[in-house]
């Protein structure tokens, strides 16, 4: 049994006897013997005081921490889009990867400089100081390098002149990272997360260059470029079954042959094809035993899971301004072609003309939480889980999904608990 109410919830632990007591919107989890976890049970289904627990004991003093501390409240379902601007320059890709959720779309399109101009308008023209500009694929950014370059440039010249400040991240496949480029992405402030299987052979597997060549040496290069560059980067690793087991691996190799990158980031891949109850069994056991290791030696790995946890939310996610290579404004960059099955799903509007200067744009993601979500302990995290993974994922798979998450947050509670 897990839920008590939508604030508290008693998790059974699964290597020892007890309960791990969370409150999402408190951000508290502490753990409780079964005589305690039984006895706090009573006092929530019963609407009992702090008062009926003997004072002095360990489960009067956890309580009276949790009684005391705030409530915080979760994001709202509706994204005004006011300050973030995600752009893919292009459908161009010099890669083949396995598992891209773009990989049928890739084109020759190219984003009119226009769209540009007039997208970077519009988040210039609200009233945050700080804007932030993605650039991501579609395809891969620099692949249209000068056009990136001249978007960048552009926007720290509009910004500067109404007393803004501009952030950029990129996200690049690593392999057309020149020393010079680097250089560059150093002077403009940009923070890069490179997708990186880490281990050759795997890599080569599922992100091979087009024709099926090799991309490891041209992705450690541009790698090894950043780094000299002092460019603050990250190493995001798609797991798919054929590196789930390695995960522990992939962590030892990062840390002897990059170990200026600290940051690693090791997803779950998105695959209805494939055994998803044995693959997230075996991710969870891998994973954890990655992290250790990295903890280990000064690095962090993380997962979009576990960063769920940082924040509150009553959706999964509020949506993004993303401008596409044909000028059309989607909330997702997942849906970002026209050959893409889900963009309709996920169009907002035809034409980046068609949103005014005058207004913020609200984008309100159709994801109604699922029956279950109500008594799960991670619906405040989850949230009704990826739009888009709800709807390539059958029922079962996406109830594989739930269990999945929920999983993988309490052996995180667990192993954060030492228990």
């Amino acid at each position: 049994m897990e839920y008590v109410n939508e604030e508290v919830f008693l998790i059974p632990t699964k290597r020892n006897s007890g309960s791990i007591v969370y409150a999402p919107l408190k951000g508290m989890y502490f753990w409780l013997c079964e005589d305690y976890a039984k006895q706090y049970r009573e006092v929530l289904e019963n609407g009992k005081e702090l008062a009926s627990i003997r004072e002095n004991t360990e489960l009067y003093q956890r309580v009276l921490l949790l009684n005391r501390a705030p409530s915080q409240k979760p994001r709202e379902r509706t994204f005004s889009i006011d300050n973030h601007v995600v752009i893919i320059l292009s459908q161009l890709c010099n890669f083949e990867c396995s598992y891209c959720y773009a990989r049928y779309a890739h084109s020759n399109d190219i984003i009119d400089w226009s769209t540009i101009e007039r997208v970077l308008g519009i988040v210039l023209a609200t009233q945050q100081k700080e804007i932030k500009v993605t650039f991501i694929g579609g395809g891969e950014p620099l692949a249209t390098f000068q056009l990136l370059k001249k978007a960048a440039e552009y926007a720290e010249e509009k910004a500067n002149a109404v007393g803004k400040f501009v952030r950029f991240s990129l996200t690049t496949n690593g392999s057309l990272v020149s020393a010079e480029r680097a250089f560059w992405l150093k002077q403009h402030g940009f923070t890069v997360s490179i997708s990186f299987e880490i281990l050759p052979e795997i890599h080569n597997m599922q992100r091979p260059m087009l024709g099926n060549r090799a991309s490891y040496e041209a992705v450690d290069r541009g790698i090894r470029n950043l780094i000299r560059a002092g460019v603050p980067l990250r190493f995001r690793s798609t797991i798919t079954n054929a590196n789930v087991s390695q995960m522990q691996q992939m962590v030892r190799y990062a840390l002897k042959n990059y170990p200026e990158v600290t940051r690693l980031h090791f997803e779950h891949v998105s695959d209805n094809s494939i055994d998803l109850k044995s693959y997230y069994k075996q991710y969870i056991a891998s994973f954890f035993a990655a992290r250790k290791t990295a903890k280990e030696h000064g690095a962090r790995l993380t997962n979009s899971i576990l960063s769920s946890l940082q924040c509150i939310k009553d959706v999964f996610c509020a949506g993004e301004m993303c401008v596409t290579p044909s000028g059309s404004i989607v909330s997702c960059h997942r849906a970002s072609s026209l050959l893409d099955s889900l963009y309709d799903s996920f169009r907002v509007y035809d034409s980046c003309n068609d949103i005014e200067n005058t207004k913020v744009c609200s984008m309100q993601i159709l994801t109604e939480l699922l029956p279950e979500c109500s008594k799960c302990f991670a619906r405040w995290h989850c949230a009704g889980a990826c739009t888009y993974n709800r709807q390539i994922y059958s029922k079962s798979q996406m109830k594989l999904l739930c269990k999945f998450t929920r999983d993988l947050i309490r052996e995180y509670f667990e192993s954060t608990l030492s228990l």
